[in-house]
C-alpha cells in the first residue's frame, strides 16, 4: 500500500518489456530479474 501516494500505477512486466518503461530505482531489472537471492539497492547521494 502507498500510503504517501509516491507510486502512481503499478504494472507487470516481462523482462524484455521492462527495458522500454521508465523506473527508479536503477538496480530493479536485477533484484526482479537477477540471479536469485535478496537484491540490496544502496542509497544514492541526493545533494553534494
Amino acid at each position: 500500500m502507498d500510503t504517501e501516494g509516491v507510486v502512481n500505477r503499478q504494472r507487470r512486466v516481462t523482462q524484455a518489456e521492462l527495458r522500454d518503461r521508465r523506473f527508479k530505482p536503477e538496480t530493479l531489472p536485477e533484484t526482479v530479474f537477477g540471479h536469485g537471492g535478496i537484491g540490496y539497492d544502496p542509497l544514492k547521494l541526493l545533494a553534494p
